[in-house]
């Protein structure tokens, strides 16, 4: 909580749908030198919690901001030589669960700050991802402690059960994840790429007696936000894979993406008869006992791929659920992906399964089906 010691406010206004405040910042709290010495200003971070302060006291809520991807800035607040800023607030109930806002900070005519979010009730969504204690969320890292914080503590919203595998990291990771309490961390020495990230994390979700987990990327991409939609999907369908669809044309969307996906999902059709529209992406929940009895051979990006196919081959149910995603700028984008040789182990993964599908999986689902008919005219 900021409030109190780094900031006071008063109501000016408060109607059915409006809230206006003025804001009273302490200008001698150690905030404004410790992030900007010498420079009067409110760091960003700060204006959102202020806003979501005074929403859950005013409104008395129990509302956690889904997403700061959805947080626009016009530029960071400079109150120069006063402390009062004024806040207006105009929010709406979408539904039962649901409150959009948006904000705005002024001193006199000038704009300071725009912000536009979606609040989702913490509570509900939170007692649907830990019932019963059954799912956990692993979230594989490697090489992104610029964005690792935040994800981890977006999910920290939805549940407490948190597997983190770090990967081999050389940068800061190690250092970020001595500082987030509550979670369970397993480090690899050495990179064993994605699918040997996914294999630890789902060793230690076994162990520790969960029978799903959800994977969620650490760059960034995936929002936090869309884990209860998981849930609510498996309540409805156990036993099932599901694997959360993104748009795959929107903004800072990158075009190898595009190609390398749709290049997936032909193959996959080809191997499964099942018509996907992303088989690529990390964002799924998997059921654990059915994934421990596949023999796996691959140990980067593919790993996933083999995962789907193995899957769909075993009849077990397989579920796209649309899901929202970010895509930084390109100069702000990190990836690990390596076109040449991932790309050529996907191609020889695919070569493999085309082999096995067309020899063995494709006649005996035919067969299959004719001897279900059979029985049906019995």
């Amino acid at each position: 909580m900021l409030a109190g010691d780094f900031y006071t406010y008063i109501i000016n206004e408060k109607k059915e749908g409006v809230i206006v405040a003025t804001i009273t910042f302490n200008r001698l709290h150690p905030i404004f030198e410790g992030h900007f010495p010498q420079i009067a200003v409110v760091p960003g971070v700060c204006q959102v919690q202020i806003i979501k302060e005074i929403i859950i006291k005013e409104l008395n809520t129990d509302f956690q901001l889904s997403s700061a991807r959805e947080i626009k800035f016009l530029s960071l607040i400079n109150p120069d030589n006063t402390a009062e800023l004024n806040l207006t607030i105009n929010y709406e109930y979408t539904d039962s669960d649901n409150l959009k806002v948006g904000a705005q900070f002024t001193l006199g005519e000038t704009m300071f700050l725009k912000f536009k979010a979606e609040y989702i009730k913490k509570k509900k969504a939170s007692e649907q991802c830990i019932k019963n204690g059954e799912c956990c969320v692993i979230i594989p890292t490697y090489n992104n402690s610029n964005t690792l914080k935040k994800v981890i503590e977006d999910v920290k919203a939805f549940t407490s059960h948190i597997i983190v595998v770090n990967d081999g990291s050389t940068d800061n990771t190690s250092e970020i994840l001595k500082t987030i309490i509550n979670i369970k961390v397993i480090t690899h020495q050495k990179n064993k790429g994605k699918g040997g990230a996914l294999r630890t994390g789902f060793a230690e979700a076994l162990k520790s007696g969960f029978k799903y987990a959800i994977t969620i990327d650490s760059d960034g991409q995936h929002l936090a936000k869309d884990i209860p939609l998981f849930y609510d999907v498996i309540s409805n369908n156990p036993g099932s894979l599901i694997i959360g669809s993104r748009l795959l044309i929107q903004e800072n969307m990158p075009g190898k993406n595009t190609f390398a996906n749709k290049f997936s999902n032909f193959w996959f059709r080809l191997q499964t008869g099942i018509n996907l529209k992303d088989t690529q992406s990390g964002f799924r929940l998997y059921p654990l006992l059915d994934i421990d009895k596949m023999k796996l051979f691959s140990a980067k990006y593919e790993y996933e791929l083999e995962i789907l196919v193995r899957a769909a081959w075993r009849n077990i149910n397989i579920i796209a659920i649309p899901i929202d995603v970010y895509y930084p700028p390109k100069e702000e984008r990190i990836t690990h992906f390596r076109p040449l040789r991932d790309f050529t182990r996907i191609s020889v993964l695919n070569t493999i399964f085309t082999f096995l599908a067309i020899i063995y999986y494709r006649p005996a689902l035919f067969f299959k089906k004719i001897k279900n008919k059979t029985n049906k005219t019995k």
